[in-house]
Parts: structure tokens; C-alpha cells; sequence
């Protein structure tokens, strides 16, 4: 899985799509609970692949207000 594209599936109890979010200095990683890699990029760019890796990276959160929405979203 390392250094492949993420594939979505259907939803099940399986701990491989449960991910964790932790603090990581100014952003937060993201890690898969049941397989302990990273979400991760190749290239800082807006069209690069999402990939997993074991080495973890931050990522920055920014909330957004969707006018159909009540609550904020994060993007």
C-alpha cells in the first residue's frame, strides 16, 4: 500500500477506515488506525495524489462556512 493512490470502499467495521487526528506541530497528521500509515503527498501541489507512507506529515485545517449549512465545514 505504500506509495499507491488511497482507493475508497464501502463502508465497514474494519479498523484500515478509522483514522486518527492528531497535533503535530503547526498542523495535525492523519493515520490509519488499522494499518499506522500517514496520509501523505508526493508533490505540495493542488492536483497531487494523496498516498500512504510511514513517515507522518501536517496537514492544515481551515474552516469554511457553507451557506446551506448550519455547522462550518473544514477543508
Amino acid at each position: 500500500m505504500i506509495g499507491r493512490d488511497l482507493v475508497g470502499g464501502w463502508p465497514s467495521n474494519s479498523r484500515t477506515q478509522e483514522w486518527e487526528v492528531a497535533p503535530l506541530g503547526h498542523g495535525y497528521t492523519i493515520c490509519n488506525r488499522g494499518t499506522g500509515l500517514y496520509l501523505s503527498v508526493i508533490v505540495i501541489k493542488n492536483t497531487a495524489p494523496i498516498i500512504p507512507t510511514h513517515f507522518p506529515v501536517a496537514w492544515d485545517f481551515r474552516m469554511v462556512r457553507v451557506p446551506e449549512q448550519q455547522e462550518p465545514c473544514y477543508e
